[in-house]
């Protein structure tokens, strides 16, 4: 933290007990700084209520999403680093899954293809093209080894720790 301030032994950052010694210990003689401090404090807890409302939201719409939509999304969860809000993302960014007649047209659709420099016999591929869908490509690419800590508000975050957990 700035201005020298360190927590104390045991307290690794960005954990409930984290949150808990800045609240409790970590004050500003200028009147400024200790408003800035209360300032980003309530930032933090305005945030983790929108991210607690949208996450009931998505909850909520999936349970009114059609029996299909449903069952894409509960696939989805069943791979490794995808929980309910990669879930619901994909199915969004991609619409209707049964378009896509081949897996090749999916990896397109994100962007998930090699690209490909040919000339006469000589063919060489290279990184992905990039040129799908933005936003899909991040969720699909990062879950597979994704460990995310939860936010220190989380409730997953028991006893001021980081835990591992799919988004």
């Amino acid at each position: 933290m700035r201005h020298g301030r360190r927590p104390p032994l045991g307290v690794t950052s960005w954990t409930v007990k984290y949150l808990e010694w800045v609240k409790r210990d970590v004050h500003f003689a200028v009147k400024a700084q200790e408003a800035t401090l209360l300032d980003y404090l309530h930032k933090v807890e305005h945030m983790a209520a929108r991210i607690t409302r949208l996450d009931g939201a998505i909850e909520e719409a999936v349970k009114l999403a059609p029996p299909p939509m449903r069952a894409v999304i509960e696939a989805l969860q069943a791979m490794r680093g995808i929980a309910q809000v990669s879930a619901v993302t994909i199915v969004a960014e991609l619409g209707e899954v049964t378009r896509f007649t081949q897996a090749r047209q999916l990896m397109g659709y994100g962007g998930i293809v090699a690209s490909e420099d040919s000339s006469g016999e000589r063919q060489r591929r290279g990184s992905i093209t990039k040129t799908g869908n933005a936003h899909l490509r991040r969720v699909v690419e990062g879950a597979p080894g994704r460990t995310d800590t939860g936010p220190p508000w989380d409730s997953r975050c028991a006893n001021g720790k980081r835990i591992s957990a799919k988004r």
